[in-house]
């Protein structure tokens, strides 16, 4: 991915995961409704022919990932719930291995009496029952195997530490700056107008009609997309995600 410096590996993970996606058909078409709207302003900012039926795919998949990163969780925060879950599984699993010990302790004729008493089973074999409603040690196993896996995985993610304000921005910045590249053969880029004191240029006019309809989708969705909230701090944050940009790198986005 032409982006992937600029992301953590567990977003990285989650972006290629949306791309390959076929569940999430349903939110591309509801986002392709959105955009038809500005296909044509989009088309005509960046100075291209219209349709462009590539480049109108590309703002889809653009505001797709966008939105459904928006609250996408910190590394530090899965990990946490990583090791909640191992911790809870392994308890889980310590439990019904107490549970069975407990059941299989009582004599056999009392837990006869239990039984029938409990309804558990139109049978008189004990043994039957018990091996129905007690927990059987394959299933405490797998109980024990989910404790590992998730505490590796949580020992395996690795993050740079410290907040990534506007992480649903930056991604539709570096999906509209792919989605300008493929359209035009041209790196996306916008410039300061020291005279008019405002950021100009063709990604911008691009990035200022496509950004108003991604946050409606995401606040409809219930995530809301932080973006810097001036224009001089939009085109700051965008000039930065920018420059980073590793635009020798084929493009996948």
């Amino acid at each position: 991915m032409t982006h992937s410096r600029l992301l953590s590996d567990t977003q990285r993970s989650v972006v290629a995961q949306l791309h390959s996606s076929d569940e999430l058909r349903p939110v591309r078409e509801a986002i392709k409704a959105e955009l038809m709207a500005i296909n044509e302003n989009c088309e005509w900012a960046i100075r291209v022919g219209s349709p462009r039926i590539d480049f109108r795919s590309d703002l889809v998949e653009a505001v797709c990932v966008c939105v459904l990163m928006a609250r996408q969780k910190r590394t530090s925060e899965l990990r946490r719930e990583l090791t909640r879950l191992s911790q809870r599984a392994q308890a889980a699993a310590a439990a019904l291995d107490r549970l069975r010990d407990a059941i299989t302790s009582v004599a056999a004729d009392h837990r006869d009496l239990l039984f029938d008493e409990l309804r558990l089973g139109d049978t008189t074999d004990s043994d039957w029952v018990l091996a129905t409603i007690a927990p059987a040690p394959e299933l405490v196993q797998q109980w024990r195997r989910l404790a590992s896996g998730a505490q590796r995985l949580g020992n395996s993610l690795k993050d740079r530490g410290g907040p990534q304000p506007f992480l649903g921005f930056k991604l539709l910045v570096l999906g509209l700056a792919d989605a300008f590249g493929r359209a035009t053969n041209r790196p996306a880029a916008i410039t300061w107008d020291a005279h008019r004191e405002r950021y100009r240029g063709r990604f911008w006019d691009l990035v200022e009609l496509v950004r108003p309809i991604a946050g409606a989708i995401a606040t409809r969705r219930g995530t809301p997309l932080p973006q810097p909230a001036t224009d001089q701090a939009r085109g700051k944050f965008i000039e930065r995600v920018l420059q980073r940009m590793d635009i020798t790198a084929p493009s996948t986005f």
